[in-house]
């Protein structure tokens, strides 16, 4: 983008998505992708400012919670789904009121005595969880 006298200029990828606030000097990309993701440095008067690092982030998707059990001795969760481009994802586990940081699985034993388990996906700009899985020792 550039901007001079009274007129702004956008060009590439940023002509239809990008504004510049004369004001502040502030640049706006709306519409963000993946392809946006790089480092920006604004010159101004022909001297460069610090560089700015940009990465886009797509939301988490909604996990899916599957069970797999191995002849009623124990079971293991598994929470998935395609989280590329949603990177850095955290797995969150949750049954009745406790919330607790884990991996994709989790595995359980016929002395559990929780009810149900749901799993989530978090990243730092959303959050997502499965639908609620029963365990499976509990009649």
């Amino acid at each position: 983008m550039e901007w001079y006298g009274d007129e702004t200029y956008s060009y590439r990828n940023f002509k239809d998505r990008g504004s510049l606030n004369i004001s502040t000097g502030e640049m706006t990309i709306t519409g963000l992708t993946g392809d946006d993701s790089g480092i920006y440095t604004a010159e101004i008067n022909n001297k460069v400012n610090r560089k700015i690092q940009l990465l886009v982030i797509s939301p988490v998707p909604k996990p899916s919670l599957s069970v797999w059990c191995d002849a009623w001795s124990y079971c293991v969760f598994n929470c998935s789904g395609n989280t590329a481009g949603a990177e850095p994802v955290t797995y969150w586990w949750t049954s009745g009121d406790t919330t607790w940081p884990s991996t994709k699985e989790l595995k359980i034993t016929w002395e559990e005595t929780k009810q149900w388990f749901i799993c989530s996906f978090k990243n730092p700009v959303s959050s997502n969880s499965s639908e609620k899985v029963l365990n499976p020792f509990i009649s």
